[in-house]
């Protein structure tokens, strides 16, 4: 792995999941809005002006608080390494296999936003486990080979 991931493409990169988030937020909340008033008012009734701008500045600050909300889940659990201990009883197993550890890794994802001591972390806690065998699934690389190093 060359390098660390550019500072500019990572706030890019956040800067893009912002604005998919809080487009996300704020269909939800105009859909979810059109659906009480539908369910809930009169239909030939009408909202006054005062009530309109009330009513939008509440869906807008909901959606902010949203966006917020799903981009710490989303990056607290992008940089949260989950290990997982799980047993599988294998029925006709070689004796000799049993007890056989694997760690499986997943979605790694090296590139432009994952770099030398992303990958160095991962390394160190995958070689504590101390697994027999090690598999690489789901994404390894988000880019090209010449790029990565």
């Amino acid at each position: 792995i060359s390098s660390e991931p550019n500072w500019l493409a990572l706030m890019g990169n956040y800067s893009l999941g912002v604005v998919i988030f809080m487009g996300t937020s704020l269909v939800i909340t105009d859909v979810s809005g059109y659906v009480l008033k539908m369910v809930f008012m009169n239909r030939k009734s009408t909202l006054s002006p005062e009530t309109k701008k009330a009513d939008i500045q509440i869906r807008t600050m909901i959606a902010l608080i949203m966006t917020v909300i799903l981009f710490l889940v989303g990056a607290v659990g992008a940089s949260n390494l989950q290990i997982e201990r799980v047993s599988i009883p294998i029925k006709g197993l070689d004796p000799r296999l049993n007890g056989t550890t694997i760690a499986q890794i997943s979605d790694i994802h090296l590139g432009p936003f994952i770099g030398r001591s992303r990958m160095k972390v991962i390394v160190e806690r995958t070689n504590q486990i101390r697994a027999d065998i090690v598999v690489v699934t789901g994404d390894l690389a988000d880019s090209t080979v010449d790029l990565i190093g």
